[in-house]
């Protein structure tokens, strides 16, 4: 064997030895060849440097990649205490060796590792390492960019807060993080020691713990950002929790307003139908009752009392006949008188009776007039308190509606409702109408819903920086950022058209809450109402 022009180098971990041990007999020569693979100090690292690369690296250079595994802390490292990982040194060097045969250069020059410092060839080892051993554990399927068990182990468990390598001593609860520890064992990144491991070097520590950090950092800002999704959620809820209460607070009034006017408008037209019916007929009626000494002026009856009021008046007319008659008679008889007959006249009982009669029938007749009279005096107060009341009360529905014009907004019938609010022609004089479609919609699909959300914000200084922010086409309105504009407005949907109400002369930015919906700016130039066809249709499908 001491004459063979080949020789074998065998390399591997300490603890395969004794499988080594089972070819000594075979090969004796093995037994007094070995040589155990120590960490190393400066000087030997740097002999190894130089030594590998002779005249492609100066004695310059070299101290500087021995430097590399000095700590940070460290500005003047003594060589003989410094302890390198011979692995580490390894990889670090194949990285340098590798790239510069890449860049076509011979040496190792200042310029070349000013181009590759520490922190560069490190992180490149580093990344590599971590991301095979996260594969180990996840498998390729998965995002290891965003799936990286192995590196928040080696965060959280081999270094300690201050930032120093640590020992930790593995349990039940890490076999599912085991195959990645294989891999850093493999690369000599770890190593174990009785079930516990620990880093093998310093000089990664500075490394995982800025990864520790901006992970911590992230966390916190991913916490932080949910805690505020979560207390803006509650406060979106809790404002439309009051917007649905004022708008049904609204609707309710404005409903129970309308009801009491349609139904003070039934009321004041079956009187004034009953006022105008019974007035013509006392016109036609004025003459007959001349003799009554009764003058009747604006009689409102209903249909009852006229019928009633028109046989008194036949009656009347008879019975005058009739004691014109008897007068007649009675007159004739005191001319007859008879000499003979002192007795009294035939017939003169008869007459005087009739006559009662028909004083009694006046008396009546009079009696019914007066009730009549003061009857149409109380529908005629009952009518002017039911004409003020309506007028206060579309006065007090036409304020409501001025009132909640956030609220109160037309939705689809897709949810269960209508809009069953009256004509607001009183209400709507300088207004801006939009008239929204969709100019790419097929099949039928181009109605614009009834249910949109859309804000109409002043382009002014104090609505900047929100009209910056809402210039972007988003799934969702950001509607905490919109509300909060000064003079915002929101439109109401009414009869195919958005509407938004009191809009002076100036210009504006609308924004129209759909799925990836757009944006405008719209400038108003006169008061008055304002008609805008707008094409709605998404820019991003």
């Amino acid at each position: 064997y001491k004459i063979q022009k080949v020789k074998t180098v065998f390399s591997f971990r300490e603890e395969y030895l004794p499988e080594f041990e089972c070819i000594t007999t075979k090969i004796p020569s093995i037994k007094y060849s070995r040589f155990r693979l120590m960490p190393m100090n400066g000087n030997q690292a740097y002999e190894v440097i130089t030594r590998t690369w002779k005249s492609n690296i100066s004695s310059s250079e070299a101290h500087n990649i021995v430097g590399f595994f000095a700590r940070e802390d460290d500005k003047d490292p003594v060589y003989d205490m410094m302890e390198i990982e011979p692995s580490l040194l390894s990889q670090v060097c194949s990285f340098i060796d590798k790239e510069r045969t890449i860049e076509g250069g011979d040496k190792i020059s200042a310029d070349f590792l000013t181009k590759y410092p520490k922190e560069k060839i490190l992180r490149s080892i580093y990344n590599e390492a971590l991301a095979e051993s996260n594969i180990a554990v996840v498998g390729a399927a998965l995002d290891v960019k965003t799936t990286r068990p192995v590196n928040e182990f080696v965060e959280d468990r081999l270094i300690t807060d201050e930032g120093y390598r640590t020992k930790y001593a593995l349990t039940g609860k890490d076999e599912k993080i085991r195959p990645g520890i294989e891999v850093l064992k493999s690369k000599y990144f770890i190593r174990e020691d009785d079930n516990s491991v620990e880093l093998t070097h310093d000089v990664l520590v500075p490394l995982i713990k800025k990864d520790r950090e901006e992970r911590r950092k992230w966390i916190a800002l991913a916490a932080a950002k949910k805690k505020a999704n979560k207390r803006a959620l509650r406060i979106v809820l809790l404002a439309l929790l009051i917007g649905a209460a004022a708008w049904i607070f609204a609707a309710l009034k404005t409903q129970e307003a309308l009801t009491q006017k349609k139904n003070a408008e039934i009321k004041i037209a079956t009187i004034e139908q009953a006022v105008f019916r019974l007035q013509d007929i006392l016109k036609h009626t004025e003459d007959s009752i001349d003799h009554m000494r009764n003058e009747v002026v604006s009689v409102d009856m209903d249909a009852m009392t006229a019928s009633y009021y028109a046989d008194l008046l036949a009656r009347i007319q008879n019975d005058s006949i009739q004691l014109a008659s008897f007068k007649k008679q009675y007159e004739d008889l005191i001319a007859q008188n008879s000499p003979i007959d002192n007795s009294p006249l035939i017939g003169t009982g008869q007459t005087a009776d009739s006559m009662k009669v028909l004083d009694k029938n006046f008396n009546e007749a009079k009696r019914e007039i007066i009730y009549l009279q003061r009857k149409i005096s109380a529908d005629s107060s009952d009518l002017a308190s039911l004409r003020t009341k309506y007028k206060n009360q579309v006065d007090d529905y036409n304020g409501l509606i001025k009132k909640f014009d956030d609220y109160i907004r037309q939705v689809s019938k897709r949810d269960g409702f209508e809009d069953t609010s009256a004509d607001d022609t009183g209400i709507d004089t300088n207004s801006l109408h939009l008239k929204l479609y969709y100019s790419l919609a097929k099949n039928g699909q181009g109605k614009v819903p009834g249910n949109l959300k859309i804000y109409l914000i002043p382009d002014n200084s104090a609505n900047k920086k929100i009209i910056s922010n809402a210039k972007i086409y988003e799934v969702r309105c950001n509607e905490l950022n919109l509300d909060g504009a000064k003079d915002k407005k929101v439109a109401r949907y009414k009869n195919g058209v958005y509407k938004f109400y009191d809009v002076p002369p100036g210009k504006y930015f609308v924004k129209i809450c759909e799925y990836y919906g757009g944006y405008y700016t719209y400038s108003k130039k006169s008061a008055g109402n304002v008609p805008v066809n707008w094409d709605a249709s998404p820019p991003i499908r």
